[in-house]
């Protein structure tokens, strides 16, 4: 009976000791020439993206006219403009020497952003951002929080996303992902 129990106890052990060793792991998800790093709750799905319960992450470079004067000037208007235009929680701040804009917003609210009027010689110009360019989601997506990190004049786009309404994409883990970001580790 005793060699019974400890085969039984030691079963539970090995069981417990490699659930805790895959849940402990963590997921990083890279684009690129930087990193984010998400708990191991996250399940990599490919290199860029990522899910947790009710919440999907990706993380992807930008390509063609995504350069840091673009990304600047859209978030110059997401600033002077953005709340009426439906954008929430817009900060602008450096992490780890990368330089990030973050704003949230339930895509169905949001409207055209537009960039402050500027006199050029044929007159007055700006620049209006429709909401896809913001949201591009296909599917069931209820809320978002997007970082744009700029380095080197490359920008990179981390995307947290819900479709349900109750998930709360402002929580201390979903902070660390985004304050994790980092060069590549070769």
């Amino acid at each position: 009976k005793k060699v019974i129990i400890g085969i039984i106890v030691a079963i539970v052990v090995v069981a417990l000791a490699g659930y805790f060793l895959l849940t402990s792991g963590n997921t990083t998800l890279v684009a690129e020439d930087l990193q984010v790093t998400a708990p191991g709750n996250y399940s990599a799905s490919s290199d860029f993206s990522a899910a947790a319960g009710d919440v999907n992450v990706s993380f992807v470079p930008q390509k063609g006219t995504s350069n840091k004067e673009f990304v600047n000037k859209f978030f110059k208007a997401v600033m002077a403009n953005g709340k009426d235009a439906g954008y929430e929680n817009i900060t602008n701040k450096s992490i780890n020497g990368t330089e990030a804009y973050e704003f949230a917003a339930h895509p169905g609210n949001l409207k055209n952003v537009s960039t402050e009027r500027e006199a050029t010689a044929e007159g007055e110009a700006w620049t209006t951002y429709p909401p896809e360019f913001a949201a591009p989601f296909e599917g069931n997506v209820d809320h978002f929080r997007s970082v744009y990190y700029v380095k080197d004049d490359k920008v990179y786009v981390l995307t947290f996303t819900a479709g349900n309404a109750s998930t709360n994409l402002y929580t201390p883990e979903i902070d660390g992902i985004i304050n994790s970001i980092a060069p590549v580790q070769k």
